[in-house]
């Protein structure tokens, strides 16, 4: 009983200091933040990742996770590094389809554009669920650079949020001895607002971490999976299959297309409807139009030209 009572105040200690939290938390869309960005953002060409380790590499040989992660009292800095069988451009397309992800990213409950403009800058809000009576809403600057192959993040800092900064960065590129393979780096750093339980911040530090990689990894290869050709094993023999099956069922789909067209096109021109304004002879014979004409019969007189012939003439002798 002795247990069970501390176990019972430990909990209505978490609950009354989440209840603080919640309610010092005020996220507003038509008020600024409390202040700008509190330390330098990632840039583009930002390295999160160097060298890796032998150890490290034999972790993503084995399809798991590189975690380096430092935690503070209201926040903490992660890096995250994994191998994904999909290429750069199938994991871009699940990282820049925002609107999807709440039905694939977990704790993400509310995810969407409220200002896309033309200088790939996308401005989104998010609600995240943390645990039972708590979430986070939170307004994302981000930034796609394709020629670094980054997308870097910060607080819209004209919106107020409930986090008191963050900024991250997405690194998408080619594996560097697997063909088709991506490898992929991922960082954030996060600062809540004091007053924010431990667990809490465990919870959006450290399980955070980890369940942004596996999400990238599993919608990756699913969607991989599904557009990969059965022939592409990854070898040049099997992709020079797949290319060369693509290219015909590309010139399939574009001889039907010329087929349709050329039917619609006889089916109007053959269409009943109002007689041209021809002679008598072409409205009697409406296809006279359409057939070629042949050239006019030669006169009776006329003889074709007779071919030259050419008599060779032994050479004389001197």
């Amino acid at each position: 009983s002795f247990e069970r009572g501390r176990s019972l105040k430990i909990g209505m200690r978490h609950l009354a200091a989440t209840l603080v939290a919640t309610s010092a938390l005020a996220a507003d869309f038509s008020s600024p933040h409390p202040h700008r960005e509190t330390r330098a953002p990632f840039r583009p060409e930002s390295k999160v990742v160097g060298s890796l380790s032998s150890s490290e590499l034999e972790v993503l040989d084995r399809g798991e996770v590189v975690l380096k992660q430092s935690k503070g009292k209201a926040g903490g800095v992660g890096v995250a590094v994994e191998d994904v069988e999909a290429p750069p451009s199938v994991v871009w397309s699940q990282l820049l389809s925002f609107e999807t992800y709440p039905t694939k990213v977990p704790r993400v409950k509310v995810c969407e554009n409220y200002e896309v403009n033309e200088n790939r800058e996308l401005k989104t809000r998010f609600v995240v669920h943390v645990c039972p009576g708590y979430n986070v809403e939170y307004f994302v600057r981000h930034v796609y650079a394709p020629h670094s192959n980054a997308l870097v993040w910060t607080l819209d800092y004209d919106k107020a949020s409930d986090l008191d900064d963050v900024h991250g960065i997405w690194r998408v590129e080619p594996h560097p001895s697997k063909r088709g393979w991506s490898r992929v780096e991922y960082s954030a750093d996060l600062r809540l607002k004091l007053g924010v339980p431990s667990f809490i911040v465990d919870i959006l530090t450290k399980k955070a971490l980890k369940e942004a990689c596996h999400w990238v990894k599993l919608e990756s290869e699913a969607q991989y999976k599904s557009q990969k050709h059965p022939r592409d094993d990854g070898t040049l023999f099997g992709s020079a299959v797949a290319l060369l099956d693509a290219g015909l069922r590309d010139f399939e789909a574009s001889v039907l297309d010329a087929v349709t067209a050329i039917r619609k096109h006889s089916k109007a021109a053959f269409a009943p409807g109002p007689a041209p304004l021809l002679d008598a002879s072409t409205r009697r014979r409406p296809l006279a139009m359409l057939r070629p004409r042949r050239p006019p019969a030669p006169p009776a007189h006329h003889q074709p030209p007779r071919e030259r012939r050419f008599r060779f003439l032994p050479r004389r002798a001197p």
